[in-house]
């Protein structure tokens, strides 16, 4: 989705057509985009922002979030937190199953920290990343 327009569905085949196809020992996904739509917002005006001179620095931080959290919410509140100096955050994990508390999945992020006008010392970092930890634990979500 984006801004609340569908764009696409993604869903698993159903085990019976696996079957049919000989290849019942697969877990298939299917993805259907709306290719129409994808061509229209690549034509959108795109405003441009020069990259900063100065080095990022990435940390990673791992949560545990009840199944119905969605990644957006925990996106929110990092930005939200870390203001102008979060440059980027990526989901790079997500996990559901052994080890992993019942009605909870594991969420891991690298977020990059960066300003457009300094270099920014490891206490600077430091510092902003336990504020957004406070704040993803005071949801009630826990860091690991």
């Amino acid at each position: 989705k984006i801004d609340r327009e569908g764009l696409g569905k993604i869903g698993k085949v159903k085990r019976e057509i696996l079957e049919k196809l000989d290849r019942e020992e697969l877990e298939v996904l299917a993805l259907e985009l709306n290719l129409e739509k994808f061509r229209k917002l690549a034509q959108e005006e795109k405003m441009y922002e020069p990259f900063s001179i100065y080095p990022a620095i990435v940390r990673d931080i791992s949560l545990l979030v009840p199944l119905e959290t969605k990644v957006k919410e925990v996106l929110e509140v990092i930005n939200l937190e870390g203001k102008e100096l979060v440059r980027d955050v990526d989901l790079f994990d997500l996990f559901v199953g052994e080890n992993i508390p019942e009605g909870m999945k594991s969420l891991a992020f690298h977020i990059t920290y960066q300003a457009k006008d300094r270099t920014l010392s490891s206490e600077e970092v430091d510092s902003l990343h336990q504020k957004i930890v406070k704040a993803l634990t005071q949801r009630g979500w826990k860091v690991r």
